[in-house]
């Protein structure tokens, strides 16, 4: 497609001369934006990832696909792959599960009640990943931390949360459903207003009941709501990294029993200075993202075609 008919087609009609000026000056700046910033980075990066670049050393001859090599034969990557695709599972299946429910739920309030709940469960989304790490860091302080005093209190406990090997990702988990599940439920909300109420009233006319209507109305329909929920929400999930650096110690501990992929890539790249090999865990990572975001796609549109 040629400049000008692009230009008509956004235009909604035949563009006059000023603006296909405006277009080709608007157009130019954008695309070295995107060139630089964007593209410029990710070539960079896997030319890096071919070579033996390491920032204590001044050579860095081209050795192919060396830094996957050695990647993949880590013990420790295959750690920090299970580990992020522990983190991933649960919290994209918690956050779509619990943002549903209550998108679903808070979609039936009444103004200002609907306002209001969408405020409160929204904050928490706004607020600084780091902050929320630091607050929930304290929270779960073996000593001093109030869930254990409250667990106490019902005698409960002590627990030890992000100093226990089987206790820390699990505590990770619900920090960031806490911290995101706000966002989900807007996202259900806005596709629960999409869907036509005349459906609704013609199943409960033919005797249809809430969970039927649910199940054959609302889940199909919200179909695209769910799969962008789960390609973004596993996005996220797997570059998972500020509560992982902040709430344990030593960095993905006890032992490794949090360590995850971009902790892995932090230190191969910053404590290592070893940029080709932090280079190639980025863009294994790349490929396990795309894998699963297309196996994703695959799964959803075939499990509710409608």
């Amino acid at each position: 497609m040629s400049w000008p008919s692009l230009a008509k087609r956004l235009l909604g009609g035949g563009p006059t001369r000023s603006q296909m000026v405006f277009v080709w000056l608007c157009l130019p700046p954008i695309l070295l934006y995107f060139a630089f910033f964007a593209l410029y980075p990710i070539f960079s990066a896997f030319f890096i990832s071919l070579h033996r670049w390491s920032l204590t050393i001044p050579e860095r001859p081209f050795i192919g696909l060396d830094n996957y090599t050695w990647v993949l034969k880590e013990p420790v990557f295959l750690i920090a792959l299970k580990n992020t695709a522990y983190y991933a599972a649960a919290y994209i299946v918690l956050c779509v599960a619990i943002g549903l429910a209550l998108g679903t739920m808070i979609y039936g309030f009444r103004e200002p009640h609907k306002s209001i709940m969408q405020t409160i469960f929204f904050v928490p989304v706004m607020t600084s990943m780091i902050v929320v790490a630091q607050v929930f860091e304290l929270m779960y302080a073996p000593g001093y931390g109030i869930l254990n005093y409250l667990l106490k209190s019902v005698g409960l406990g002590p627990y030890m949360f992000t100093r226990s090997t089987t206790q820390v990702m699990p505590s990770i988990i619900a920090m960031g459903v806490w911290k995101s599940v706000g966002y989900y439920m807007v996202l259900f909300i806005a596709g629960l207003t999409t869907i036509p109420r005349s459906l609704y009233e013609a199943a409960w006319i033919d005797g249809a009941s809430r969970w039927q209507a649910f199940r054959r109305i609302t889940l199909p329909l919200l179909t695209p709501t769910m799969l962008f929920s789960l390609v973004t929400g596993s996005i996220s999930a797997f570059q998972v990294f500020s509560q992982v650096y902040v709430m344990t110690q030593p960095r993905g501990g006890p032992g490794k029993s949090s360590y995850v992929l971009l902790l892995y890539l932090f230190d191969q790249g910053f404590q290592y200075f070893e940029m080709g090999k932090a280079s190639a865990i980025a863009f294994l990572m790349f490929a396990v993202i795309l894998a699963v975001t297309l196996f994703q796609m695959r799964v959803i549109r075939r499990q509710f075609e409608y």
